[in-house]
């Protein structure tokens, strides 16, 4: 791997220049001055050029974008792409941190959610007490993929008889998670 730019010819990088630092990196810069690096490849699975961003000249270092070429470059040779791999990482996390979020959390998100759709404050609050007085001391603490139909009856079932409002504003909650 050789590396052609220097951090002087970034700095002094012109609107519309394509600076190239050798084995796929390059600095692109828009006719407004606005410049990124990008990682240029062929895709394995498709044999198809793709342009991968690395990111802002502003938030990425010369230094940084060559690591970032670099981790992509051994993607490649292991027959990767590396924008998939990418998309892949970040579904994961989200998936992830979607897993930790706990019912109580994801009550308080999923009312504000639909509190557009209601027409005044109280019956907001109405969703909330019901939560809050029923739901939260069993379950408001569980993870949501934790969830199971055990829990949510062991919620219902005192009030399922004779507070059927509540007990359906609370079912809808827990069904939605």
């Amino acid at each position: 791997m050789h590396q052609i730019l220097k951090a002087k010819e970034v700095k002094n990088a012109k609107p519309g220049d394509r600076l190239s630092d050798g084995d796929g990196l390059r600095l692109d810069l828009d006719k407004n001055g606005k410049a990124s690096w990008i990682f240029r490849f062929k895709s394995p699975k498709t044999s198809k050029e793709r342009l991968m961003g690395l990111g802002p000249l502003r938030d990425v270092s010369l230094a940084q974008a060559r690591e970032g070429a670099s981790a992509a470059r051994a993607l490649v040779r292991n027959n990767k792409d590396p924008i998939e791999h990418r998309k892949e990482d970040r579904a994961k996390a989200k998936a992830e941190a979607a897993g930790t979020i706990t019912f109580e959390a994801y009550a308080k998100r999923y009312i504000s959610g639909k509190e557009t759709a209601w027409k005044n404050e109280k019956h907001r609050q109405q969703w909330s007490n019901s939560l809050g007085d029923y739901a939260y001391p069993t379950i408001g603490h569980i993870a949501v993929p934790a969830l199971d139909t055990e829990l949510v009856l062991r919620v219902l079932s005192p009030i399922w008889n004779i507070k059927k409002e509540t007990a359906r504003r609370v079912r809808e909650t827990a069904l939605a998670a």
